[in-house]
C-alpha cells in the first residue's frame, strides 16, 4: 500500500506518520487490495483540523473526511469512516453475488 500524506497549514512530521501507518493497519486488514492512500492534514479557520482521507481499492476510489480539534482523534475518526465505508461496500458485493447465484438457479 502507497501512502501519500500531504500536510496544508499543518507540520507532517514522523508521529503523524506512525500514528497513520498504525491507524491503516486496521483497513489493510480488511481489504488488502488497497493500492493507494492520499491523506490530507490541514487547519481550518476556526483551528480545526481537518483530514480528509482519499483510498483507491482495485475498481473503487473512497473518499472520507472529518474535522475536530485534536489531530489524532481526527485521523482516527476518518480512518474509521473509511473502514466502515469498505465494509459496506464490500457486503453490497457479496449480497449482489448471491443474488446473482440464486438467480441462476431458479
Amino acid at each position: 500500500m502507497e501512502l501519500l500524506v500531504e500536510g496544508r497549514d499543518f507540520d507532517i512530521t514522523q508521529d503523524v506518520k506512525n500514528f497513520l501507518e498504525d491507524k491503516l493497519k486496521k483497513v489493510s486488514f480488511v481489504d488488502d487490495n488497497i493500492t493507494k492512500v492520499w491523506v490530507m492534514l490541514s487547519k481550518t479557520p476556526t483551528n480545526q483540523v481537518m483530514c480528509e482521507v482519499k483510498a483507491h481499492l482495485n475498481h473503487s476510489e473512497f473518499f472520507v473526511s472529518h474535522e475536530h480539534s485534536d489531530w489524532k482523534i481526527s485521523i482516527t475518526d476518518a480512518i474509521n469512516k473509511l473502514h466502515d465505508r469498505i465494509i459496506k461496500e464490500r457486503s453490497k458485493r457479496v449480497d449482489k453475488r448471491l443474488r446473482e447465484a440464486r438467480n441462476k438457479r431458479s
